[in-house]
């Protein structure tokens, strides 16, 4: 119920003052879906087309950070990238991956975008000049340097998943 992450490790619930988790679980508990829809016999189309690509299903991976912190230490950021976008584009789903502090984590992740034949996006969070400048010593500069650099990776990422 997201109590236990109330503002204990920045991450998953710890967003604001502490209680995104507990406030999104308690309005999934509101919530409630009445299954007694009546449709013609058969398996229902549930594709969906965006971006000129077509989906199997209307929804997507959301992206995820600091996996080995918060989850286990079984994948880092970036292996648990390369299975997340593999996985969703085999089962006709695209992926957002996470970002994190490791410039490494974003290359990681548009690599294994352009290996899924583009079958995903990098989510990066804004962050101001000096979370920039802390987060990617000698490589931030300003934030449109740094916005200019991620543009540059996920090109040559998307160049790649083309040239496939």
């Amino acid at each position: 119920n997201g109590v236990a992450c109330k503002n204990q490790i920045p991450g998953p619930g710890a967003k604001g003052v502490g209680d995104t988790a507990i406030r999104n679980y308690n309005k999934w508990a509101e919530i409630r879906v009445n299954m007694d829809t009546l449709c013609e016999g058969g398996t229902p189309d549930t594709h969906v087309e965006l971006f000129g690509k077509s989906f199997k299903y209307p929804f997507f991976a959301g992206p995820v950070g600091a996996v080995n912190l918060h989850y286990s230490e079984a994948y880092t950021d970036m292996t648990y990238n390369d299975v997340l976008v593999r996985a969703c584009a085999e089962n006709g789903i695209a992926a957002f991956t996470g970002d994190g502090t490791n410039p490494t984590v974003m290359e990681m992740a548009t690599k294994a975008i352009g290996a899924a034949g583009g079958c995903g996006t990098g989510a990066q969070r804004r962050r101001t000049d000096a979370k920039l400048s802390a987060a990617f010593p000698g490589r931030a500069g300003t934030a449109g340097e740094a916005e200019s650099r991620k543009q540059s990776v996920m090109k040559k990422s998307l160049s790649a998943a083309r040239a496939q």
